[in-house]
């Protein structure tokens, strides 16, 4: 527990109804205090047991808890180096903030002119006398407003592991016990020796998710704000970093969990723009995942609820996900971030690799600002995302997508991919062959972009094994004739046409074969992979 202070005695300063945030904490001039004659006790620790204590609640945040004449809570407060045990109290259209004063010598808690030996006593005298927290405002306190849900105890949580570093203190799993049992949270702490400046984004940070309620963002839980350090409560989000499990996993990522994990991600940050924010910091390191793999938006350590703002500087910013009009005028809207989406994007598309690879920031920025360079897309990114990329990455602002489009764009790619239909083909046991949508085929490697326009748009109803045949027909006219793709393509198209497959599954909508993950083998494979079998793998 800080020690409190002892009183200054500069004249009151108020604060003007149009900056209510700004005004200081008033004190009184040395004058003579009526008190009681019981024992005085230390009450700045008893104090916080009272259900209208905030801890160390910013003004911020205090200011909209206090609607009605008359309603107030206590906290703490920096002044001076030291921390103040402070009351705010709403008077008209003001929120005013008074320090609760201890006298040196005769150890009484007091406002104006009457000391108490405790700040409850003393509180309970001005609620049952009526009288004002100084002459000069005449400001008067009625009912002490109780602690929000979202302002929790920290006996409530219990740490067990840390996860990591953040930019103030560390993360940890913890358990937190409510009326309903214990459920797993994840716990930002903040370091003790962090500055008030870095206090107050801390603070900035838990206000701005408190306002949030989407299924992918996360969401925060509550704030631990009684005593050192201050806790940011949040949903645990078991599946860690979309970074890391992307490298983790480069060697067994699907598309369809790579399009998934982009469009969650849109629908996240959609609703973000729509709520007004900023986010300046969107990077697959600050997207996390669930236990099921469900994306959500994190780290709002940046972000403002604002249509623009202009940073003085560009310290400890991530460059390579920065938009140019950010490099150069460092300017922040939007549809900056929206550039930093396509960053993303690229990022999910290139498997957790770093962006602009084996280049510097310095590299980064005079390319994309004198060249008008852009990043080369993944060559396993579907042409519609990779259309997408580009548009986050046009040079005029005005030319990139909203948020609300990207969403649209990337659900509808998603719904092609989901929409499929078999045709199961006659006089075969072979395995099933896929035919989707993509540029990478293991096993089958119609690859080359001209069969996009020999198949076309083929629709459900048009599954029949005669349209089949007829779109394989097409296909023989564009194959190459020539070069190293050519005899394994000749082959491919052979097992196709010879009906040595059991079933074909095709995207809805979608002309171009892909992923075709276990090739069928004609009848001749079959047998000499029988004889191979029986003379021990060596051919006869």
């Amino acid at each position: 527990m800080a020690k409190v202070a002892a009183p200054v005695a500069p004249s009151p300063k108020l604060a003007s109804p149009a900056s209510p945030a700004s005004q200081p904490l008033p004190s009184p001039s040395s004058q003579t205090l009526s008190f009681d004659s019981e024992e005085v006790i230390d009450d700045a620790d008893a104090i916080c047991v009272a259900s209208f204590y905030y801890g160390m609640l910013p003004r911020r945040d205090i200011q909209p808890l206090l609607q009605k004449e008359g309603d107030f809570l206590v906290r703490k407060t920096d002044g001076d180096g030291c921390v103040l045990i402070a009351l705010s109290v709403r008077s008209g259209d003001w929120v005013l903030h008074f320090a609760v004063n201890r006298h040196p010598t005769k150890n009484l808690y007091y406002f104006e002119n009457h000391g108490k030996k405790s700040i409850r006593e003393l509180i309970e005298w001005h609620i049952s006398t009526g009288t004002p927290l100084s002459s000069e405002s005449g400001a008067k306190i009625k009912r002490g407003i109780e602690r929000p849900s979202w302002i929790l105890n920290h006996d409530s949580l219990q740490m067990r592991k840390k996860l990591g570093e953040g930019a103030f203190g560390e993360v940890f799993l913890a358990d937190y016990t409510t009326e309903k049992g214990e459920i797993k949270v994840a716990v930002k702490t903040m370091r003790n020796e962090v500055n008030r400046i870095d206090r107050l984004k801390f603070m900035k940070e838990a206000r701005l998710m408190r306002k949030f309620q989407h299924k992918n963002v996360v969401k925060i839980i509550g704030l631990a704000v009684h005593e050192n350090p201050i806790l940011l409560v949040m949903e645990v989000c078991p599946g860690g970093a979309l970074l890391s499990y992307l490298r983790r996993n480069k060697d067994n990522l699907s598309q369809e969990t790579k399009l998934r994990f982009s469009t969650e991600g849109a629908a996240g940050l959609d609703y973000l723009a729509s709520q007004g924010l900023i986010h300046r910091d969107i990077a697959t390191r600050n997207c996390l995942l669930t236990a099921t793999q469900e994306l959500k938006i994190s780290d709002f350590g940046m972000s403002e609820q604002k249509k623009q703002i202009q940073d003085k500087k560009l310290d400890k910013v991530p460059i390579k996900w920065l938009a140019p009009e950010t490099m150069q005028e460092r300017i922040y809207n939007t549809k900056t971030d929206v550039w930093s989406y396509g960053v993303m994007l690229w990022e999910i598309y290139a498997h957790g690799k770093e962006p602009y690879p084996k280049m510097s920031n310095m590299q980064t920025r005079a390319k994309i600002i004198v060249q008008n360079y852009r990043m080369e897309i993944p060559k396993d990114t579907p042409s519609e995302v990779a259309k997408l990329i580009g548009e986050c990455w046009a040079r005029s602002p005005n030319d990139r997508p909203t948020f609300a489009k990207i969403f649209e764009t990337l659900s509808a790619v998603k719904l092609t991919q989901d929409k499929t239909a078999t045709l199961v083909c006659p006089n075969t046991d072979s395995q099933k062959c896929t035919l989707g949508k993509g540029k990478e085929l293991i096993g089958f490697h119609f690859s080359w972009t001209s069969v996009v326009e020999a198949v076309g748009q083929m629709k459900l109803e048009d599954l029949t094994h005669e349209n089949v045949q007829a779109m394989l027909k097409k296909i023989k006219q564009v194959m190459p004739s020539e070069g190293k793709e050519a005899k394994t393509a000749s082959r491919d198209y052979q097992l196709l046409d010879g009906k040595s497959f059991e079933s074909i599954v095709l995207p809805v909508n979608v002309g171009i074969l892909v992923d075709c993950n276990d090739a069928p083998r004609s009848t001749e494979e079959d047998k000499t992979q029988q004889e191979l079998s029986r003379s021990g793998g060596v051919k006869p």
